[in-house]
């Protein structure tokens, strides 16, 4: 019914969708996970939503690229989840902050910086 609607119901759209890759990235299905996520993106930029939910499924997706060893994607991914964070005033001594700038940090082999965030997170 959504899909049929879909212009009035893009938040719901990439909510579901991230809840669909998350489901699909637990049961081991990378390649789906992958795509749902990128989905669930696509439908909330279409929404203009800027959120919490919007850097998870950038952090997500990073986790999913580290695993298929796209690296230089993972990258780009955490830089657009940090980048939400930063748009919607997130702490930066928050965990999901330090969660995303200390995995960015090890992609870029900065490691001592990367190990500062982990354990503050």
């Amino acid at each position: 019914e959504m899909l049929e609607d879909r212009d009035n119901h893009k938040i719901e759209l990439g909510t579901i969708y991230k809840k669909k890759g998350s489901l699909l990235y637990s049961m081991g299905e990378t390649n789906k996970a992958l795509e749902a996520l990128q989905k669930s993106i696509e439908w909330k930029e279409a929404a203009d939503e800027c959120s919490y939910g919007l850097a998870g499924c950038y952090s997500q997706l990073s986790d999913l690229n580290i695993e298929l060893h796209a690296l230089s994607v993972a990258k780009d991914n955490l830089e657009q989840a940090i980048a939400a964070l930063i748009a919607v005033r997130c702490d930066p001594e928050h965990v999901n902050y330090l969660l995303a700038t200390g995995k960015s940090r090890f992609l870029r082999n900065d490691f001592s910086r990367c190990f500062e965030s982990l354990e503050f997170a």
